[in-house]
């Protein structure tokens, strides 16, 4: 048996075929597919994928092997600084880390997290108990205009149907100055979208 390697394969691969046996073009033809279609994505992601926090914590293990090793939830609290008092919203949160990280710093103002899977939130409450945690939908959030002073949306733009709608949501919920953060581990990267 050959050694495996640790290494990413370099060189670009072509991005019709995967290894997979499924064709890249017709998962991502917003005409033919069904991650396409909110309702089926919304029901996929709340009643399967995350109906506990058992594959998000698969996907978080991946961490431990990072180099050099980084507190991501930290950092983005680090960056986006916010003040005692602010009332912070996370759009799905998940299994909660984000949440217990503000409430380890001491957070003093309210903090709500949304997220469309109960089960998830059963988990987030346990990480967070002081935490508002609420379910709901990124595309149509259960808030007032201008509720929050900090929104985050790590890790979840790429789970919505209509990723601009979500994006929409979070502008309306937030307050007029507001910071808002969307982290992608698929370009390593958070950015920070100051609302104007």
């Amino acid at each position: 048996m050959p050694p495996v390697s640790h290494e990413a394969p370099r060189g670009r691969r072509d991005p019709s075929t995967s290894t997979l046996g499924t064709s890249v073009n017709a998962i991502a033809d917003r005409e033919t597919s069904p991650w396409a279609d909110a309702t089926y994505l919304k029901d996929y992601l709340r009643d399967d994928q995350y109906r506990s926090d058992a594959n998000l914590r698969a996907r978080q293990a991946i961490y431990s092997f990072q180099e050099p090793r980084i507190n991501l939830p930290g950092a983005v609290i680090d960056l986006a600084n916010p003040a005692d008092d602010d009332v912070v919203m996370d759009i799905g949160c998940g299994n909660g880390a984000y949440l217990a990280e503000i409430a380890r710093r001491g957070h003093r103002g309210p903090v709500i997290g949304i997220d469309l899977s109960t089960g998830m939130l059963e988990t987030a409450r346990q990480a967070a108990p002081a935490a508002h945690v609420v379910a709901g939908d990124a595309s149509s959030l259960p808030l007032r205009k201008g509720t929050a002073r900090l929104v985050l949306a790590a890790h979840m733009l790429y789970h919505v149907a209509d990723p601009m709608t979500a994006i929409s949501e979070c502008r309306r919920a937030s307050l007029v100055m507001a910071d808002w953060w969307s982290c992608s581990t698929t370009r390593t990267t958070c950015t920070n979208y100051v609302k104007p």
